[in-house]
C-alpha cells in the first residue's frame, strides 16, 4: 500500500513537471513569434547590390606634328589649319615666303594646344608651327619691324600681344580703351575710350601716350590715313561719318550722314564711298569737291591701278580718274553679298561672295574681267597674295568636299595655291 501511494506521487510531480516544462515551451514560441502582442518586429530591407558605372572612354587629344606639307587636288596646292571644332582666319600678313596668320579657334587638339586665339606660321607648301594665346574678342592686329602686334579685348579692356617671327611670345600689357585701329604696317595704335582718342607708339617694350583729344563717344575707328601733313582719322557710327584731322592736335574736319563702307586717298583728293551709293571726294584741304549718285550697296572696296581707281562693289564696278570722277560702271552678272578683299596688281583681284561660295575676279584693264576660280568658302575674312605668276588665297571653310578633303573639324582655315 506503501509503494502504491508513492508511485502515485511520483506519477503527480511527474505530471506536473510536465505541463510545467509545457506551459514554458509554449510561451516561448510566443514571444519569440512575429504576431505575438510583445513581440518587437524588426524588418531588414535589402538594399540592391551596388553597380559601379563604368567611367567614360577619355580619348586623349591627338596634336599635329610640324612641319605639315600640303596636298594637291585638281593641280591646286592646299593645306589647311584648324582641329575638331570651329576655326575661323581673322587676318593674314605675309613677309618673304612666310605667311602668318591670326586664328579665332575653339579647339584643343590637332593644330591648337587651348581655345581662343592662335598664330600660325606657313608657306606655299608647309604648316610650320602654331601658337595659341589670349581669349577676348579681336580688335586689330600689325606685322611692323618683324613682329606681329594682335590687340584682343576681354573684361573692358585692351590687352595687345606681341610675337616675333618664331611666333614666341614677346610681351603682352593692357591699355584701357573700348576700341583701336592700327595705322597701316606701324606700332602707331589709335584707340577711343568715353569720348577720347588716344594716340599710341606701341612696342613689346611699352607703350607711350603721344596725344589725347576729345571725340563723338557715338562713333567708332574705322580707318587711319596718311596725307602729306597729317593723319586723317576715319570714325562712323549709325548713319553718320566722321572725318578728323590729327597732327599735333584733333580736328572734326567732316561730318557725312551716311553709313562709311571704304576710304581712298590720291596725291590731290580723299574719296569717302557709303551705303547710300554716294561718293564723297574732298580736297586736302578738307572742301568737298563733288557728290556723285551711285548704285546703293552693302559693301565696296577701292583698288588704285594705272591711270585712275577702280571702286567695286557687291554691284559691279566703277571706273574712276585720279579726281576720283566716275567714267564708267560695268555690273556684274551676279550679284554679291560682300567685297571681302581687293589687291592691285596687273589691273586687281578681288574676292566677292555669294551664298556660301567665293568668286575670285580678276580685272585685266577697265572694262574687263573674268572669273578665275569658284570655291566653296564662309563667309568670313579672306585674304589674296600674288607672288609673280601664281597667287595664295586665304579662307574659312567647313564643307568637306571637291578640293576641300582634309579639314578635322568643323571648319577649318585652308590656303590654296593657285596658278
Amino acid at each position: 500500500m506503501g509503494n502504491n501511494k508513492a508511485i502515485k506521487w511520483i506519477l503527480v510531480i511527474l505530471l506536473v513537471a510536465i505541463c510545467i516544462s509545457c506551459f514554458i515551451i509554449v510561451c516561448t514560441v510566443n514571444l519569440n513569434s512575429a504576431s505575438g502582442t510583445n513581440a518587437e518586429e524588426t524588418v531588414t530591407e535589402e538594399k540592391p547590390p551596388i553597380t559601379e558605372e563604368p567611367l567614360p572612354d577619355k580619348t586623349e587629344p591627338v596634336y599635329s606634328v610640324f612641319p605639315r606639307d600640303i596636298a594637291t587636288y585638281d593641280s591646286v596646292g592646299v593645306g589647311h589649319i584648324g582641329g575638331t571644332f570651329s576655326d575661323t582666319l581673322i587676318e593674314v600678313f605675309s613677309l618673304g615666303q612666310y605667311y602668318f596668320s591670326i586664328i579665332s579657334t575653339g579647339s584643343t587638339d590637332y593644330d591648337f594646344t587651348e581655345s581662343g586665339f592662335a598664330l600660325a606660321k606657313s608657306t606655299d607648301t608647309s604648316l610650320l608651327d602654331t601658337a595659341t594665346f589670349g581669349k577676348g574678342e579681336y580688335v586689330c592686329s600689325t606685322f611692323t619691324e618683324g613682329n606681329i602686334a594682335v590687340a584682343l579685348k576681354s573684361d573692358g579692356v585692351i590687352t595687345l600681344f606681341f610675337f616675333d617671327t618664331s611666333l614666341c611670345l614677346l610681351s603682352s600689357y593692357s591699355l584701357q580703351l573700348d576700341d583701336a585701329v592700327f595705322y597701316s604696317s606701324s606700332s602707331m595704335l589709335f584707340g577711343t575710350a568715353n569720348g577720347e582718342l588716344f594716340v599710341y607708339e606701341t612696342l613689346p617694350s611699352k607703350s607711350t601716350l603721344l596725344f589725347k583729344g576729345r571725340v563723338n563717344e557715338n562713333v567708332k575707328l574705322k580707318q587711319i590715313f596718311k596725307t602729306n601733313n597729317s593723319f586723317l582719322v576715319i570714325m562712323s557710327g549709325e548713319n553718320l561719318t566722321e572725318v578728323y584731322s590729327y597732327d599735333t592736335s584733333l580736328t572734326l574736319v567732316k561730318t557725312i550722314n551716311d553709313d562709311y563702307l571704304d576710304c581712298c586717298i590720291s596725291t590731290e583728293r580723299f574719296a569717302i564711298f557709303c551705303t547710300s551709293g554716294t561718293l564723297y571726294a574732298f580736297d586736302l584741304e578738307f572742301e568737298l569737291v563733288s557728290t556723285q549718285k551711285l548704285k546703293e550697296c552693302v559693301s565696296a572696296k577701292f583698288i588704285p591701278v594705272s591711270g585712275g581707281v577702280m571702286l567695286v562693289t557687291t554691284k559691279g564696278y566703277y571706273n574712276l580718274c585720279s579726281h576720283f570722277d566716275s567714267l564708267k560702271f560695268m555690273a556684274f552678272s551676279l550679284e554679291y553679298q560682300s567685297v571681302d578683299f581687293a589687291v592691285k596688281t596687273d589691273g586687281g583681284y578681288i574676292l566677292a561672295q555669294r551664298d556660301n561660295l567665293v568668286d575670285i575676279i580678276r580685272f585685266t584693264s577697265f572694262g574687263s574681267y573674268n572669273t578665275l576660280y569658284t570655291f566653296t568658302a564662309k563667309n568670313t575674312f579672306k585674304r589674296v597674295f600674288i607672288k609673280q605668276s601664281a597667287f595664295t588665297v586665304f579662307l574659312t571653310n567647313a564643307t568637306i568636299d571637291n578640293i576641300f578633303k582634309d579639314n578635322f573639324g568643323e571648319s577649318d582655315v585652308f590656303w590654296l595655291c593657285l596658278k
